[in-house]
């Protein structure tokens, strides 16, 4: 029968599950485990499973803003337990999973800044790696990529640089696989798509080695590895086939998760299959994926993937000669990275809507609301006008 141990046994199993690729059968136990936490005899093990489930299974059903603040109840009711483990786990997961959704870079920045200071107050270090690594990456998508050699910031936080130099974080696998994720992740903000390689796999590590349970921030990851791939196809020429194939894997996973949540993965399903059909030539396609991306990512209160698809479609626009369609993407995307924080890279993006339209750059401007400038038009005159060739003018 059941006892007070029991949601913790339901998440585990649904933990299993969900790694093997039943994601239907693991939500319904993930969602079991939650329903027997409602018993009063199984309160001390709320946090825990709260961190299993909304961690390592619901990411597949649920939206990633939620999951967030589901751990915050989770850390909450590791401190009416005592649970100092779990407590101090949920919030970990909060800060992370913040960043995954899109949270903004400066509110990301302050509170993983304040829990690595407890951490290191109490000599936690198991717990700090990963959260120095996440507020070293805020920081540096701020402020440029000289902060990874900048030493200390943020009132003696070390920098990405110094931990990496401390063997003990250097012994732990998942913390080297979040490594991989951040360095994926700025190489494709950057554009510095030369600093990954075809040796560098996430979406091998987690999805056929198995080594590392799926989880938000890995699926980031797996997410940026796809769109790197596509990238280095697209231009690469001795290891086109390769990169096309590695883009193509993550596409497939994508898919399925987008089949149990279009909410969470939709969006990025969407602008991987719209980098494929750019790839391949099938423009029309492409053109109606990067912007049914751009609107997903919009609808679903994803700040960060929506200048990512935006910034893309501005690209592939402006290599077809739609000048006007291009810009006014660019624009877009660089609006959007601002508010989501990342000055830095909203400054490439400007560099590079500079280098592209030289003396008309000033008299650019952004469009308020790009959605309703792409697909109001309930007869399409509108999308037409701005689809149109600057060649047909």
């Amino acid at each position: 029968g059941l006892n007070s141990i029991s949601p913790l046994a339901f998440a585990y199993y649904g933990e299993i599950l969900t790694s093997i690729g039943n994601l239907t059968e693991g939500c319904r136990l993930g969602r079991l485990a939650l329903k027997l936490l409602e018993k009063k005899v199984s309160s001390s093990y709320k946090a825990s499973v709260i961190c299993y489930v909304y961690q390592t299974i619901l990411w597949a059903s649920t939206p990633l803003q939620t999951i967030a603040s589901a751990h915050m109840l989770g850390e909450k009711a590791g401190r009416q337990a005592g649970d100092v483990m779990f407590t101090t786990l949920n919030l970990a997961c909060f800060h992370t999973t913040s960043f995954v959704a899109g949270q903004n870079l400066d509110t990301v920045r302050i509170n993983s800044r304040d829990f690595i200071w407890k951490m290191l107050s109490r000599n936690s270090f198991p717990f700090v790696g990963p959260l120095i690594l996440l507020h070293s990456q805020c920081a540096v998508l701020k402020e440029g990529l000289h902060i990874l050699e900048a030493g200390r910031v943020d009132n003696n936080i070390p920098c990405e640089k110094e931990l990496l130099a401390n063997a003990r974080f250097l012994k732990h696998k998942l913390f080297l696989t979040v490594k991989k994720v951040h360095q994926v992740v700025r190489a494709f903000l950057f554009r510095q798509l030369d600093e990954v390689s075809l040796d560098d796999n996430i979406s091998d590590i987690v999805l056929i080695l198995k080594k590392a349970q799926l989880r938000p921030l890995l699926l980031m990851g797996i997410f940026f590895e796809g769109l790197v791939s596509f990238q280095h196809a697209r231009k690469s020429n001795n290891e086109t086939g390769k990169w096309m194939e590695k883009g193509e894997f993550i596409l497939v996973q994508m898919k399925c998760w987008s089949d149990h949540s279009t909410w969470n993965w939709g969006n990025k399903m969407f602008l991987l299959e719209a980098e494929k059909m750019y790839i391949m030539g099938e423009f029309d396609r492409a053109e109606s994926l990067y912007m049914s991306s751009i609107r997903s990512a919009n609808e679903h209160i994803f700040l960060h993937e929506e200048a990512i698809a935006s910034e893309l479609a501005g690209e592939f626009f402006y290599e077809r000669g739609f000048r006007q369609k291009s810009s006014e993407l660019l624009l877009h995307a660089q609006k959007c990275y601002e508010k989501w924080g990342a000055f830095a890279v909203a400054r490439r993006v400007e560099t590079c809507i500079e280098s592209k339209f030289g003396s008309d750059y000033a008299q650019l401007e952004p469009i308020d609301d790009i959605l309703q400038s792409f697909f109001s038009s309930e007869d399409g005159s509108s999308n037409k006008r701005r689809g149109r060739h600057d060649d047909d003018a």
